[in-house]
Formats: C-alpha cells, sequence, structure tokens
C-alpha cells in the first residue's frame, strides 16, 4: 500500500472506534471507495474487538501499521545477514517472527524478528532498540538468548534469538502430567529467570503463558522482552519504552497498575506470576472477559475479588471464557492431568497454596511480595513444610516449634509425629521424576510407618510419651536412614527441633551435630543450609547456657551468610535476631540494639510489617532498651510486638505468653509491681494451658513471679515460690545451666531480706560459681551476685570476706558504665558501712 493509503486508514479507524458497531460499515462505505483500504480498516476493527492483548492508544498503531500475510510471505526464502529465512511463525505488535538457519558451517536454527514495515517510527524504533538492548544484557539460562542483530537491505532492524522449540508452560504440564510440586519446581525456575532480570532492571511486564516456552527436555525458557521496562536503578521505578499512554498486556494476567496505566515496578511481575501460577496449579484463571472492552476489563481486574484457588474446584464443569471462545473446564479433568482426585488437590492447595497465590495477586502493589525472591522462596518454604509468610500462623499450624506438653494421647502423638515428618514425605515426593527420588520416599515413608507402630499401644502395650517416640525415631535413623543421608539431614533436624522444644537440649544437640555434617557432606561448606545447620546448632547451644560455644556458631552462621551473598534472606534476618539475643544474655546491650535494628528492618522488607518473625524481633528489641534502663522506648515496643503477635495468632500463643513476660519488666522497673504482677499471671495462666505445668516455660514464668513477690517485700511468699522453682529447674536444667543460676541467686537475695544469712551464702556461691562459668568476667549477673554474697558475708559479720565481694562487685558495675551506676551507687553505699 502507498503512504497515502496509509494516513487514509488511520484516520478512518480512529473515526469509527469512538462509533457503535452497528454504524461502522455505513460508514466506511460512505467515506471511503478503495475496496483496499476499506478491507484493511475492517480487519483492524474486528481484531481490536477479538483481541486477547489490552489496547488503547497505541493499540491503533500496532494494528494499524501491520504488515499483511502477503508483506511477511515476501520475507519467505531471503538471506537477511547471515541467516536464510525459512518460515513465517509468528507475529507480535511491532514485528513478525521467522524460522530462519545460519547459512553458514555452524547451520543454526534462530528465530528472526524483523520490524513491521510501517512501524519504523522514531518512537518505535526506540523501544525496538531498547528491546536488544535489554536482551543483550540478560544471559539466563531460562531466557532466550539475544545472538545477533542488524538492519535488512531495505533499513527495517531486525534481532536474532535462540529458537525455543517446545509448547506453553500450561500446555506442558497438563501433556506431561505434572503433578502439583512438579508444576511448582519447574513455576520457580522462571520466578529464578525473572528475578534475574529484575537485579538487572527490567520488569518483563507481558509474563503469560505463550511467553514461557518449556522445551523437551523440561527446560523452561522465558520470552518477548517486547514491552519490557527499565527501572530507574535509584527509584525502582520503570522507564517508559512505549508510547506515551499505551497499555499493552494481556489482560487475564495484568496487573491492576497496568491496566490502569499506572506506574509499574517488579510488583507487577510479581502479580503475573500469580496468576500464571493459578492457572498452573488449578486450570482455572481468575478474571474472564465476556465483555473485553477497556472499561469493562477494567472493571474486572480492578474491582473483582478473586476466588481461592481450591475453591474454584469445588464447583461442577463451568465456561471458562478465554481467548474469545468458551472453553469447558472440568475440576475431574484437571485433576485427572494433576495425577490426583479432586478431593486430594483442593486439599492440597487448600491453605498455604491459596494463600501464597492470593498475597501475589493482591490489588495493592505494596501487599504483594516484595520480590519476586521472596515469592519463590515462600513456595520453597512450602515445599519443605515449613511456614509461609503469606500464612497466619496458629498453634497447630507450628506444633513442631511448640510441643511442650510430655503427657499425651497415643492419636495426639500420631498427629504431632506425622506432621513433624510429613515434610520430608514431601520433599522427596517432589522430585518423582527420577525413579531414585522415588524409593527415597518410599524409605522415607517405611520409616515413618516403622516408628508410629512403635507407638502404638496395642503394640507396646503401653502409652507413650512424645520424648519416647522421639527417642524411638532416633534409635531407628542409624540404621533404616543411613543411605539416604538428604532424608537423615531433614528427619534430624525436625527431631533434634522437637527434643529442644520439649526442653531436651542434650539429645537435640545430638541431632543438629549429626545433621550439621551431613549439610556439610553433601552442600560444602559454602551454602545456606549449611549457615542454617549452624545457627540451629547455636540456638540449642544457648538454650543450653553454652554461651561461649553459641556465641562462636552464630558469629560463623552470620559469616557464612554473608560470604554467599544471603544477606538479604529471611534466613539471615532470623540468625541475626536469634544472635541478638545471645548479645542481650551477654549484656552487650548496645550491639544487640544494632543488631536487632538491621534484622528488624530484614525482616519489614522480607515478611512484610505484621508478620510473626517481625514479633519476634520487636519483644527482643524491647528486651534491650529495657535492660538499658530506656523504660519508656521499651514499653512502645513490646506493644507493638503484642499487636503483631495477635494479629498471627488470636489471644493465646506461646509467643504472646513470653512477650507477657517481658513486658511485666517495664513495669516493674519503673515501680508498678501491681501491673507487673498481673501481667506475668496472664502468662502463667497462659503457658499452663498451652503446655500444661511441667514445663521450663512455666517455672520461669514462677521465677519471675517470686522476684515481683520479693519486691513488694512478701519475703516469706516469695521464699515459697522460689524454692519451687529451685526444685524444678535442679530437674529440667543440668547443674552449670545459667536458668538454675537465676534461681540461686533470687533464692539467695530473698534470704538475705529474710536474714537467713547461712543459707542465703550456699545459694549465692553456686549461683556464683555458674555464672563465672558461663558468662564473660565483667557481666553484670556476676557483679550482682558479688554483691548479694557481700551483703549475706556482711550479714554473718565476716566483713573482711564482705568488703572482698563488695569490691569485686564495684569493679565490674565500673566497667560498665551508665547501665550499671544504680547498682554501682547502692554498692559504693555499703562498702562506706563497712569502712566506718
Amino acid at each position: 500500500m502507498t503512504s497515502e493509503q496509509w494516513q487514509l486508514i488511520k484516520t478512518l479507524f480512529q473515526e469509527m472506534l469512538d462509533l457503535p458497531e452497528t454504524e461502522r460499515e455505513s460508514y466506511l462505505s460512505k467515506n471511503c471507495d478503495d475496496n483496499d483500504v476499506r478491507e484493511k480498516v475492517s480487519q483492524m476493527l474486528s481484531a481490536h474487538s477479538e483481541s486477547e492483548d489490552f489496547l488503547e492508544t497505541h493499540s491503533l498503531e500496532v494494528n494499524m501499521f501491520s504488515e499483511s500475510d502477503e508483506s511477511a510471505a515476501r520475507y519467505i526464502g531471503r538471506q537477511i545477514g547471515l541467516y536464510k529465512i525459512e518460515k513465517h511463525i509468528g507475529e507480535g505488535g511491532m514485528g513478525n517472527v521467522f524460522l530462519a538457519e545460519r547459512d553458514d558451517d555452524f547451520h543454526k536454527k534462530v528465530a528472526l524478528k524483523i520490524i513491521k514495515r510501517g512501524m519504523d517510527t522514531d518512537a518505535l524504533l526506540k523501544r525496538f532498540r531498547q528491546e536488544r538492548q535489554i536482551l543483550a544484557n540478560l544471559v539466563h539460562p531460562n531466557i532466550a538468548r539475544l545472538l545477533d542483530g542488524g538492519s535488512t537491505e531495505d533499513g527495517l532492524p531486525y534481532l536474532v534469538m535462540e529458537y525455543i522449540e517446545g509448547m506453553p508452560i500450561t500446555d506442558y504440564c497438563d501433556k506431561e502430567h505434572f503433578t502439583i510440586n512438579q508444576r511448582l519446581k519447574i513455576f520457580r525456575k522462571i520466578c529464578q529467570a525473572i528475578n534475574y532480570a529484575h537485579q538487572n532492571l527490567v520488569v518483563h511486564r507481558d509474563i503469560k503463558p505463550n511467553n514461557i516456552i518449556v522445551t523437551s527436555e523440561g527446560v523452561p525458557k522465558l520470552l518477548d522482552f517486547g514491552i519490557a521496562k527499565l527501572l530507574d536503578p535509584d527509584t525502582g521505578e520503570s522507564h517508559e519504552l512505549t508510547i506515551e499512554g499505551s497499555r499493552i498486556s494481556t489482560p487475564e494476567y495484568a496487573s491492576p497498575e497496568q491496566i490502569q496505566g499506572k506506574p509499574i515496578s517488579t510488583a507487577s511481575d510479581v502479580y503475573s506470576l500469580g496468576i500464571l501460577l493459578y492457572n498452573l496449579l488449578t486450570g482455572y484463571r481468575p478474571y474472564h472477559f465476556l465483555d473485553r472492552s477497556p472499561a469493562a476489563i477494567e472493571k474486572v481486574v480492578v474491582e473483582t475479588i478473586p476466588a481461592k484457588p481450591s475453591s474454584v474446584l469445588k464447583q461442577p464443569s463451568i465456561n471458562n471464557p478465554t481467548k474469545n471462545k468458551t472453553e469447558n473446564v472440568n475440576p475431574d479433568e484437571q485433576s485427572r492431568l494433576r495425577k490426583t482426585s479432586v478431593e486430594k488437590l483442593i486439599k492440597q492447595l487448600n491453605g498455604d497454596l491459596d494463600n501464597i497465590i492470593l498475597k501475589s495477586i493482591q490489588k495493592e502493589p505494596q501487599r504483594r511480595y516484595l520480590s519476586i525472591e521472596q515469592f519463590s522462596e515462600d513456595i520453597g518454604r512450602y515445599q519443605n513444610e515449613l511456614p509461609v509468610s503469606a500464612r497466619k500462623d496458629s498453634t497447630s499450624y507450628r506444633v513442631g516449634k511448640f510441643i511442650r506438653r510430655h503427657r499425651v494421647s497415643f492419636a495426639a502423638v500420631i498427629i504431632i509425629f506425622l506432621s513433624l515428618l510429613s515434610g520430608i514425605v514431601g520433599i522427596s515426593w517432589q522430585a518423582q521424576i527420577a525413579k531414585e527420588e522415588e524409593v527415597k520416599a518410599r524409605q522415607t515413608l517405611k520409616f515413618v510407618e516403622k516408628t508410629l507402630a512403635a507407638a502404638n499401644p496395642l503394640e507396646s502395650g503401653k502409652e507413650l510419651t512424645v520424648e519416647q517416640l522421639l527417642d524411638e525415631a532416633t534409635k531407628r535413623i542409624p540404621n533404616e536412614l543411613n543411605e539416604q543421608p538428604q532424608i537423615e539431614s531433614e528427619i534430624r533436624s525436625i527431631v533434634g527441633e522437637a527434643y529442644q522444644s520439649l526442653g531436651h537440649y542434650g539429645k537435640a544437640r545430638t541431632h543438629f551435630k549429626k545433621n550439621l555434617v551431613l549439610l556439610e557432606s553433601f552442600y560444602g561448606s559454602k551454602n545456606s543450609a549449611v549457615a542454617n545447620g549452624y545457627r540451629e546448632l547455636a540456638v540449642v547451644e544457648h538454650y543450653s547456657g553454652n554461651y561461649s560455644r553459641a556465641d562462636s556458631l552464630y558469629r560463623k552462621a552470620i559469616k557464612l551468610y554473608r560470604e554467599i551473598g544471603e544477606v538479604t534472606s529471611g534466613d539471615y534476618a532470623i540468625a541475626l535476631n536469634d544472635f541478638g539475643t545471645m548479645e542481650l544474655d551477654e549484656a552487650r546491650y548496645d550491639s544487640a540494639i544494632i543488631v536487632f535494628e538491621e534484622s528488624l528492618k530484614l525482616m519489614h522488607s522480607f515478611f512484610g510489617e505484621n508478620h510473626y518473625q517481625v514479633g519476634s524481633v520487636y519483644n527482643n528489641l524491647a528486651y534491650a532498651y529495657d535492660d538499658l534502663g530506656d523504660y519508656d522506648k521499651a514499653d512502645s515496643i513490646y506493644a507493638k510486638a503484642l499487636s503483631v503477635f495477635r494479629h498471627n495468632y488470636g489471644d493465646e500463643h506461646p509467643e504472646i505468653a513470653n512477650t507477657l513476660n517481658n513486658y511485666a519488666f517495664v513495669k516493674l522497673n519503673v515501680g508498678d509491681t501491681l501491673a507487673s504482677l498481673q501481667l506475668h499471671e496472664q502468662a502463667l495462666a497462659m503457658w499452663r494451658k498451652l503446655v500444661g505445668d511441667d514445663n521450663p516455660e512455666v517455672a520461669t514464668t514462677q521465677h519471675n513471679i517470686a522476684a515481683v513477690t520479693f519486691y513488694q517485700k512478701n519475703y516469706a511468699l516469695a521464699e515459697k515460690k522460689e524454692r519451687e522453682v529451685v526444685k524444678i529447674f535442679q530437674k529440667i536444667y543440668d547443674a552449670g545451666h545459667p536458668y538454675l543460676g537465676s534461681a540461686y541467686f533470687m533464692m539467695g537475695r530473698i534470704l538475705n531480706a529474710r536474714e537467713k544469712f547461712i543459707e542465703s551464702e550456699e545459694f549465692l556461691r553456686n549461683s556464683l560459681k555458674i555464672r563465672q562459668a558461663k558468662l564473660g568476667a565483667n557481666h553484670p549477673a556476676i557483679a550482682s551476685a558479688y554483691f548479694e554474697l557481700g551483703k549475706s558475708l556482711f550479714g554473718q559479720n565476716d566483713l573482711g570476706k564482705a568488703k572482698e565481694m563488695l569490691k569485686s562487685a564495684e569493679q565490674i558495675y565500673s566497667v560498665n558504665g551508665e547501665a550499671e551506676k544504680d547498682a554501682l551507687k547502692k554498692t559504693r553505699v555499703l562498702l562506706e558501712k563497712l569502712n566506718i
């Protein structure tokens, strides 16, 4: 066509878009007698109405300048640069795509994209060049590579790309009857590719099945960066690569901000991936457009609340309008394609997967995952039976974290143990493509089966406790899993955590140590799993009171996270939080605050503001400010911690009980003993309800109540309560545990107040011995023990030894400066009395 004809086509097309469809034909007949022009305009109007792409301003130019099939055909058989065109294989808004072969010694098949005649305006040429530059910068195994580029003899630019022969990811997964776990696995590979693009400041903006092709070898490839945007490295906002006002995307997969023409960020790709995952797992899409006008599409995408993925499968076969035709989507068929039943598929999607997908497709970008990496990691956590950030936790959901009650019914034991080990079964079955993985899964199931059989009271003649069941599992691990190190590693981690929750730190340590050896054997020394292993072992050493060992392990974990570049991960943030508690116990309060602040910043970025892990950091940060004497700040931060925990758990949960316990100390330190006692009693009642009476947390809370009673000067009642605590601590902790040292110290203080100086001296010397063995030489807790021991000796009129103890206390308090100024003042007052 001539340039005059194209100009007339443009004018008529723009004029007729505003007309009702019933008036267009008569308008065209009246205003144009050129049959070729009329035919082209009619084709464009039809394409505009039916197109799956959501096009506004720019759609006019895309369709208006499109070459006819005859124009594309003129390239067949032609030589363009080093490449001979074989056939036309596709068409986009800007260009035609051809299969070509390099015409030299290499004979390599390629995809060659040539910009369409008429599309070579300055703006569109700029966009084409931008696409070429974007592709040149992206080198990733799951992104189709740019191989070459240039211009045709008549001046049209072209790109030469890796030719990907395969099928869209949804079709491939259905053809291969991929299970849900297999679909998640291949989906995470695409997440890696898109995350890589984001790291290179590129937003794809057109993620959909047709742009993700899976090869016959099962390798997914991300295609078509034709409408991608570049991000500003400083602001994270996109640079416009399209014509002003254009909105180009596939509406079924486009984010609300794309549909509305708002600023685009990486969150738009998170959204599109979420829609893709919805489709990949269920066979359905959350939105369907019977009316494909821009206004109707915008209304659906912006205003419609999508159904939970699991719920759409509960419906009978429904009509699913897609691609301008009505497809029949049947739950039974979708389940068959996923090698399962409808009931099992609904069960698998319900809960975590529902929440992960729904979080990714939130209307507001800030409510989605903050990055593709976070999205993918949450899926990974689901696959590994770990808590996911998209889910509100409950006690039952995190049962492995809070197994506290020793005596439970056989049925409850089975439920708990299956909860502990189901993650391993899931991990093993996740890779059932390979026969050897199926064997691993069968071995795991056999291991669980035998362990549970041993717990059956009909077999053993008695009901087992959780600890006995874990002992049974421990006994079986070496013989039954000695040739399955990865399964053994996961089981040791889970069983170790269960022992730790029960307060059996020695047994937990044994599992964590062996797990760390296993991790290093098959991952090497530089891996995040190994860093997690160090952190895991550090926590149990910390709980055991082995502070020096714990400190060293925490530092190893953190150093390793940094060395392997994991400093923005959720695991690193958790490790910092754990290490911060170590800094607290060693009285490095300023350092602890710095660590907690860093952890909090990462937590907000990785998990969002209301995740339970954020609540944990708030709790620890408040504790640090309380120890430093900044009670107002501690008070406000504890309130934040409680708010986060209640948002996640409701009114009763171990985290809430723990925070109430800590919060009570702020009230005590400002002199409000009544409020402090009330908070401790709330915590005690909650602990007893959640974990029973015979538990370290209950004893610790009773210890705190005894302390408050002491400050209320009710010494007789305080003595009675603390004697009970000492008995419990002696039963559940090793003789040198710091908690036992604290109980001995409290008992000594109370006995001093009651002028039982001979007995107080024994308790205080035991406390001092433990603290000197576990804590740094200048720890304030050692000074406190010296101070109270000095008072005890003073009361026995042993003034020389009393002065010696008080001088030791004075020296340590002096080293600690402002944080211990009040304690230093009291010590010097008592020393003055001795000097008189």
